[in-house]
């Protein structure tokens, strides 16, 4: 344990730039949001072990959010009001990363990617039903890609529920996509898609996913 554990902490710190900063949540700023609101491109937020609600927005900031020690521990949810818990639509590409957290709780989608190509890594996104219009026809309660060329890879979708369709994920309009290494377990739609719906979608490679 003790030497995954570095090496971890070498990986972390051969992707940070020489000028970034790291932001300790919650030493720093007691929310995640504030953190974000503070950042500048290339700076790491590194966010503890406890429970944080609240929305999320990266605001097109290139920045890597992770967990201190994983999403067994570090848990994102939100208050009841509809609206995507966590938001890329600001035109952030691969160097806005989400890492490490269990999202869970949602009424609306825990994650929204719009014109955007994040990658989301290492999550379990569990437990969210999409009662919003924000995305299509109610589509998604995990996440929701709409002409977006996001990566997706090595998270857990669990006990997700979209009225409409993709409980897992529900992809529109997009090209680019990769989603790799995931899990699906106990994920259900209203009509179709289950785990994943894609609609108009280009290019696109799903691959060793369970």
């Amino acid at each position: 344990m003790k030497i995954f554990s570095f090496y971890l902490i070498m990986l972390l710190i051969a992707w940070i730039p020489a000028s970034a900063t790291i932001i300790h949540i919650p030493q720093d700023y007691s929310a995640i949001q504030a953190a974000i609101n503070a950042s500048t491109d290339g700076d790491t937020i590194l966010v503890a072990p406890g429970t944080y609600s609240g929305r999320v927005n990266f605001l097109g900031h290139r920045v890597l959010l992770t967990s201190a020690a994983g999403p067994d521990s570090t848990v994102i949810t939100t208050i009841s009001d509809s609206l995507p818990m966590i938001r890329f639509y600001t035109g952030e590409d691969s160097t806005a990363i989400l890492r490490g957290f269990t999202i869970r709780g949602g009424t609306g989608i825990a994650i929204g990617c719009l014109y955007s190509g994040p990658i989301i890594e290492n999550n379990v996104i569990e437990d969210n039903t999409n009662y919003s219009h924000y995305s299509q026809n109610y589509d998604a309660a995990g996440l929701y890609i709409s002409q977006a060329n996001c990566v997706v890879r090595n998270n857990i979708f669990q006990r997700n529920y979209a009225p409409g369709s993709g409980g897992g994920i529900a992809i529109i309009n997009s090209s680019g996509i990769v989603i790799t290494g995931n899990s699906f377990i106990s994920n259900r739609a209203g009509s179709i898609g289950g785990a994943i719906k894609l609609y108009q979608c280009s290019n696109t490679l799903i691959q060793g996913n369970l």
